[in-house]
């Protein structure tokens, strides 16, 4: 119990962890960008019509797109530290969430320069916060509305974001606010967006432009997992798969400690970890999309895990992931 005690105290509740999460983030931050062999910024796979707008007005300046992909990380870890104190996920003081929303989303190569894929993470998360809002809300259209509204501007700069409406669907069942209704007015969010963008393009006499990313949606599936190469993003994506897989069976045991919502929270949060995964390995349609979202919905899992500790296992699976984290940091930068 001495070594619960010390972990709680010198992780879990330390605020200095803070600062040493963002400096511990932006060294790695810069070494990946000076030295890793591997640093691609390939935007263009499922970018939106605002993306392709914007994308090389901002960005063309690896340094810039460096510095606003780091303050995305920061607003992230940040979002879903507010996200974690306004629903009460976790039970304990902790400032964990810092620590694993910032190191994971820097944790590859292919997190280091801005894309369309931050965009879609925060916004990603703002639909969760709205959707913890929606238990038994009697005003579950507006909530429906919104997420389908949010969840179709992030689809202006990564379409394919808008696979994600099922999952809130699946959502809506477990705030219990689900029905015709809600499915309805959800894509009527989504709907107000592309009508708006398809009176633009007309407006500029290019409605080819407009109908172009619908021309990629077939194929949907690959053919099976051995069409999907290995890469440090499936490595990463297997690593959280297993800690998901311990987190969820733990939870499964420990639940009933939880209020009957918080619950509900949590396991959706499973669910949109699962989502991703399945969908990163199976969906032909922009895998890195599906390993930014994976990256929201999980450091919240894992913030969640490495709190409520109880047992020595915990503490020593703990520095094992520490251990994991900077060998694969240290891999990337061979490749």
């Amino acid at each position: 119990m001495d070594a619960i005690r010390q972990y709680k105290k010198s992780i879990v509740e330390n605020k200095n962890l803070v600062l040493f999460s963002i400096l511990l983030t932006l060294l790695i931050r810069f070494v990946i960008f000076y030295f890793s062999k591997d640093i691609t910024s390939n935007d263009s796979i499922g970018a939106g019509y605002l993306w392709d707008g914007i994308s090389s007005l901002l960005l063309s300046n690896k340094s810039i797109s460096f510095i606003i992909s780091t303050f995305f990380v920061f607003a992230i870890s940040f979002y879903a530290s507010q996200l974690n104190a306004k629903h009460g996920l976790i039970r304990n003081r902790t400032y964990l969430l810092y620590v694993f929303g910032s190191l994971i989303f820097s944790s590859h190569p292919v997190f280091i320069y801005m894309t369309h894929y931050y965009v879609s993470a925060l916004a990603f998360l703002i639909c969760i916060d709205i959707l913890f809002s929606s238990y038994q809300d009697k005003t579950e259209a507006r909530n429906a509305y919104a997420i389908g509204f949010i969840l179709g501007i992030s689809s202006l700069f990564s379409f394919y974001v808008l696979m994600y409406l099922p999952l809130f669907l699946m959502g809506f069942r477990m705030m219990r606010i689900f029905n015709f209704k809600t499915f309805i007015i959800s894509l009527l969010g989504i709907t107000t967006i592309y009508w708006l963008s398809f009176a633009f393009f007309f407006w500029q006499n290019n409605v080819a432009g407009f109908l172009n990313p619908f021309e990629h949606l077939y194929p949907i599936l690959n053919n099976a997992l051995e069409s999907t190469s290995f890469s440090g993003e499936s490595l990463l994506t297997a690593i959280a798969l297993i800690l998901l897989i311990i987190i969820s069976l733990d939870y499964q045991t420990n639940s009933f400690r939880d209020k009957i919502r918080i619950r509900a929270n949590i396991q959706f949060l499973h669910l949109a970890s699962l989502f991703s995964i399945l969908t990163f390995f199976f969906i032909i349609y922009d895998p890195t999309l599906n390993l930014y979202m994976l990256s929201c919905s999980i450091s919240i899992l894992l913030a969640h895990f490495f709190t409520l500790v109880e047992q020595k296992w915990k503490v020593i699976t703990f520095y094992i992931l520490i251990l994991v984290y900077f060998s694969c940091c240290f891999l990337n930068l061979l490749k």
